[in-house]
Formats: C-alpha cells, structure tokens, sequence
C-alpha cells in the first residue's frame, strides 16, 4: 500500500513536471532567462558570500518541513526555505566549495525533469558584489542548480564530481537540518 502511494506521488510529480517543462531555452540549451555566463562572473567578484542550510524535502519530509517552517531562523528565498545565521566552514574547505560554483565547468545544460521528488535546494549561497547579489539553490538530490542574478534566472545540472563533493560537505555541515525521520512505516518489504 504505502509503495502504491509513493508510485501515485511521482506519477503527479512527474505530470506537473512535464507541464512546467513548457519553458524558455536560451541559445545556450540554458534553461531560463538569465545571462548565465554573466551571473557567475558577477559571483567572482563578490566581496561577501554567505551559505544557508536548506530546509528539509517537502515531497519525502513534509511533517518535518511543516514543523521546521515555524521556527524563528527560518527565511524565505525565492520560494524555498532556510536556516539563519549563515554557516561557516574552515578557510580551505570555503575556498574549494566557492571555486567550484563559480566555474563555468561544473555546470551543463539542463537535461531535464527527473523522479527525485522536485527541485529542493540544500544550499543558498548568497554572492554579495557591486553589481547586486546573486542567490544560488543548489539541490544535491537531483543534481540541479538555480541561479537567480541581476537579468533574471537560471536552472542548470551540477557535475557528478561536483555534486559528490558537496554531498560530503552537507554531512559536515549539516547544523540545524534534522536527520530524516525513519519508521518501521517506511521500510518497504519485499
């Protein structure tokens, strides 16, 4: 029975995909309508960046988003949640996270909607520069970023390399996210 529902929740999941995939490509098999070449060069220039935790999935969690959603450090982006204050990690490890979101290398076109659940960031990193701030979601879970700059937004996949490393980072990072609930409810059997 409780596989049946989780086939119904992403056969809907899929369909709302699938009517939202009615969108705007650029020339660049981007998907969006931001310059994504110029967001990131803006982030290169950012004299501050900030890192939020993501809230947890609202497809797979939606009792533990709901409860998360009512505490007081909880802020709004773009229509997704988060944790406040920013977190910190040591010099180095900050360094190698931001040089990977920057280049140009770690991301590719869109490739499309996939059965992950929807789009669910567990990162903001807030580029603060002369030009503006820049806001990147990055959901490890489908392997996808969103970047929302000055002329608008972009939705690109993340590399696999990319997306590994940064998963190992979330464990290491993780300050307020709770840990996904398990119950004997959720065990499927065989």
């Amino acid at each position: 029975m409780r596989s049946r529902l989780f086939t119904q929740q992403v056969v809907i999941a899929a369909l709302f995909a699938a009517i939202a995939g009615v969108a705007y490509y650029d020339s660049s098999g981007l998907r969006g309508d931001g310059d994504f070449n110029r967001t990131l060069q803006m982030c290169k220039r950012a004299s501050k960046v900030e890192v939020f935790e993501g809230l947890p999935h609202q497809m797979f969690e939606p009792e533990l988003l709901a409860q998360e959603q009512q505490r007081s450090d909880v802020f709004q982006n773009h229509d997704f949640d988060f944790y406040e204050p920013a977190f910190s990690l040591p010099g180095d490890e900050f360094d190698g996270f931001i040089s990977k979101v920057v280049s140009r290398r770690t991301y590719r076109a869109w490739q499309g909607f996939k059965a992950c659940g929807g789009f669910h960031p567990d990162f903001l990193l807030r580029f603060h520069s002369a030009d503006g701030i820049i806001d990147i979601q990055i959901c490890l879970g489908c392997g996808e970023a969103l970047l929302f700059g000055r002329d608008g937004y972009s939705y690109v996949e993340i590399s696999e390399f990319a997306r590994e490393r940064w998963k190992t980072l979330q464990e290491k990072s993780r300050t307020k996210r709770p840990l996904p609930r398990r119950s004997s409810d959720d065990e499927v059997s065989e």
